[in-house]
């Protein structure tokens, strides 16, 4: 091995990255962080209610969108919605330590 190829090699491990930090890098330079946390919590939204309310309840309601921080959810019947605003800050806990961030600032349920 010369002493190029050994200068080439260790300057090449100064640049590499995981995979996850070179998709997270991509997605900040992209602008579009936010809405791919936005995403992991609109997908992890019927898991995290089954987990914390029960799996009954998680076949009744459906997460909409996420616009401005507020996560809108439409719920079938008005006794579900009732018993999912008791769980409200609990389903935001969650929703957020699964996207990685303060993505979802507050809930509206909606029949």
């Amino acid at each position: 091995m010369s002493l190029t190829s050994r200068e080439d090699d260790a300057r090449r491990s100064r640049h590499i990255v995981t995979l996850g930090e070179g998709i997270s890098r991509c997605l900040r330079g992209l602008g579009i962080e936010d809405k791919h946390r936005e995403q992991h919590a609109l997908l992890a939204f019927q898991s995290v209610v089954g987990e914390l309310v029960g799996q009954a309840v998680a076949e009744n309601v459906e997460a909409k969108e996420i616009r401005k921080g507020e996560l809108v959810v439409m719920v079938r019947q008005d006794a579900l919605r009732h018993r999912l605003l008791f769980e409200r800050d609990r389903i935001q806990n969650c929703l957020n330590e699964a996207a990685g961030g303060n993505v979802v600032r507050s809930i509206r349920f909606w029949r």
